[in-house]
């Protein structure tokens, strides 16, 4: 929230003037006063929402908040799993975070995979392991020799969710 609310004060995002938006006269004329939770800063007639009053606000901050430490606790479990070296060696319905390519690999190689989206950081599922690995990255998949699987290094890998 721009606005800072600090007891019943309030200081306008756009302007900085610090007033109390329950003193305002023509808040407390609108018809829709006792249901709304706007502040209207009398200086620039800046209008926003009233934090600690509006009940959608706080719905959507709890359920950020929930989601959030869903995700977390998601991540958490899935990185638990196993560890392994090369995309080669992860299961079939795995998925694997790739943390680079192995000191022999050639260059020009590299940047093949890179292309079409085998990244450091990147999120890959491996589909098939035989007779060719086949990997999903993103919304594409491709199929990779064995050889080149052996060469993508990966940090951790999960079940599929």
């Amino acid at each position: 929230m721009e606005g800072m609310m600090s007891d019943q004060n309030f200081t306008c995002p756009m302007c900085g003037t610090r007033f109390n938006p329950a003193g305002q006269e023509a808040c407390s004329a609108c018809p829709l006063h006792k249901g709304c939770h706007m502040v209207c800063c009398p200086a620039c007639g800046y209008t926003t929402i009233n934090t600690n009053h509006s009940q959608i606000l706080e719905l959507g901050t709890k359920m950020i908040g929930i989601l959030k430490r869903q995700a977390r606790s998601l991540t958490k479990n899935e990185l638990k799993v196993s560890k392994y070296t090369t995309l080669a060696e992860v299961p079939h319905g795995s998925w694997a975070m790739v943390s680079g390519f192995s000191e022999n690999f050639p260059r020009v190689r590299q940047e093949q995979l890179q292309a079409y989206g085998v990244l450091p950081g990147k999120r890959i599922c491996v589909l098939q392991n035989s007779p060719v690995t086949v990997i999903q990255v993103e919304y594409t998949e491709l199929a990779i020799e064995t050889s080149l699987a052996r060469a993508v290094c990966v940090e951790a890998v999960g079940v599929n969710p």
